[in-house]
């Protein structure tokens, strides 16, 4: 049984004609659904992995935090103190808070010491002092709202190159210790400036101001370089990050008698920020144990919305360039069958064109056979009929021929003398040649592949033709090689468009009112040569048609 392939079934296509543009959209159409459906799995998975991805950049974080304060007392424990367990807790609260802050990308810590609370990280003016009783004061952050208000307007300026830094530098402070609180002092604003990449950059002091309060009694006077830092550090009391921390706390029973054993949980919220929850233990020297819990916030939503819009962006290119392929591969396939459509209605046309007017002539003539007696022109109107079903007969026999060639047969190649078949040709073709006084010439040598009876029918076709068109005493010459035959003849008139024969049904003469040819032997010998693979050209320089063959 023959297989019905998938030419076979767009050929028996029953369709309205289709442009590009519509057989495009046939195909991307389906393809950006599966395509969209890749970006939306993409999305999900994209959200497994942001969390996953920036929760360890968090654990990173705060284990770098935890590893800092353990350190710390470290240090702490080696030195000659009596009031280490004070320090000790100091460290890490420093190590905390420094570490906490606000923004798009914020973490909040809270301190408990044996089951108890003893610190959240909520924005608090924060000092670190160094002395016979290294201690940690806090301080209102109302005492800093003119130092951050005379650094705003610096920061809103901007520059078109380089870069700018300002920061606010506590000179002094004012601290009772044993109450653990402070004020600011004097201050300053110092301006860092980046011009040059990998360069160290430049630094001045832009203003010196004093916020030393009015009454200092009781307080103590350090100037910097006894203390870490005088600033307000931490974040918003207000900001959600602390309701999800007491929440996480209170689930995971951080301040209880559970466990605390290191553990964490992420999640990711529908404004598109990632929380991620972190509990780990210090054991300071002195035996007390300290438990530290913070909530990290990180708004992954502008990563993960460039990523995806990537990932759409090359999903929508791909289905594009697919759609293009298969768009171009499936339109060809119709323009090949339209093509064979209109071909075979231009053959069907010409074809009843040309037997037109012979059998206009065959049905004249049986006319004046039947009202005619005299044996001279009957014989006239027979020969005329004869010559008409002729080439009625030769029409039909190449369409004939010509619909076997386009069936694609499988070719027989064998390798043959092609000078040897040439003169095959030319025997067969002896008698036209003497009748008109044409020399018949073969030249040359050489070995072809082809199908042999098919070259030979080719061969007869332009040797044929030549002889047809050749005027008497002249010469038509059929020269073979290894790579080539041209079979050429001299010719009475200009061929203004030579290529335009290889067509079906044309002719020399447009007018196609003559029988001196069919007007297929040429499209049968391009026909032929396109089955092996074969170029053929025509060439009418100095007076001779010349084809040639290549093989």
């Amino acid at each position: 049984m023959k297989r019905t392939t998938k030419q076979d079934k767009l050929l028996r296509l029953g369709r309205k004609r289709q442009g590009f543009g519509t057989v495009f959209l046939e195909k991307f159409i389906p393809i950006i659904a599966v395509g969209t459906a890749v970006c939306i799995l993409s999305a999900l998975i994209l959200h497994e992995l942001a969390i996953a991805m920036f929760h360890e950049s968090d654990l990173s974080y705060f284990h770098m935090v935890v590893n800092s304060a353990n350190q710390d007392l470290t240090e702490i424990e080696k030195e000659k103190s009596d009031n280490k367990s004070e320090r000790y807790m100091n460290a890490i609260a420093l190590a905390i808070y420094t570490a906490s802050g606000d923004g798009d990308s914020s973490a909040a810590f809270r301190l408990y010491k044996n089951d108890k609370e003893v610190l959240r990280t909520e924005r608090n003016g924060v000092a670190f002092i160094k002395g016979e009783k290294d201690c940690i004061c806090y301080s209102d952050t109302e005492n800093f709202v003119e130092a951050y208000s005379r650094l705003e307007k610096y920061t809103v300026k901007k520059r078109l190159f380089g870069a700018d830094t300002y920061l606010t530098v506590t000179d002094t402070i004012y601290a009772d210790t044993e109450k653990g609180i402070f004020f600011p002092g004097e201050m300053h604003i110092e301006h860092y400036s980046y011009d040059r990449f990998g360069q160290p950059p430049v630094t001045e002091t832009v203003e010196q101001f004093d916020l030393t309060p009015a009454d200092t009694t009781g307080l103590t006077k350090y100037v910097y370089g006894q203390f870490v830092c005088g600033a307000v550090m931490g974040a918003d009391p207000d900001d959600e990050i602390f309701r999800i921390l007491d929440e996480k706390d209170a689930e995971a029973g951080a301040a209880g008698s559970v466990s605390r054993s290191a553990s964490t949980s992420v999640f990711w919220d529908d404004t598109g920020f990632a929380y991620g929850w972190v509990r780990s233990n210090i054991h300071a020297p002195d035996g007390t144990l300290y438990t530290v819990t913070s909530v990290q916030k990180t708004n992954i939503t502008p990563l993960c919305v460039i990523i995806l819009s990537a990932i759409c962006v090359a999903v929508l290119v791909i289905c594009l360039v697919m759609s293009l392929i298969m768009a171009h591969r499936t339109y060809t396939v119709y323009k090949a069958h339209y093509a064979m459509e209109d071909y075979r209605r231009d053959m069907t046309n010409t074809l009843a064109h040309d037997l037109k007017t012979p059998l206009m002539a065959v049905s004249g003539c049986a006319e004046m056979l039947s009202d005619n007696t005299d044996a001279e022109k009957q014989k006239k109107y027979t020969d005329m009929i004869l010559l008409n079903v002729d080439y009625m007969n030769a029409m039909i026999t190449n369409v004939l021929e010509l619909s076997r060639l386009e069936g694609g047969a499988e070719l027989g190649r064998t390798s043959f003398d092609a000078a040897e078949a040439a003169k095959e040709v030319a025997r067969k073709n002896s008698s036209v040649a003497e009748e008109k006084n044409i020399r018949l010439t073969v030249r040359g040598s050489g070995t072809i592949n082809a199908d042999r009876q098919l070259m030979i029918q080719a061969m007869d076709n332009l040797v044929s033709n030549a002889l047809k068109f050749s005027p008497e005493g002249s010469e038509t010459v059929i020269e073979v090689s290894d790579r080539a035959m041209v079979i050429s003849n001299p010719v009475n008139m200009p061929v203004t468009d030579p290529d335009r024969l290889w067509q079906p049904f044309v002719k020399g003469d447009d007018a196609r009112n003559g029988q001196n040819g069919t007007g297929l032997g040429l499209y049968i010998v391009k026909t032929i040569c396109d089955r092996h693979g074969f170029d053929c050209s025509i060439d009418t320089q100095n007076d001779r048609f010349a084809v040639r063959i290549g093989f």
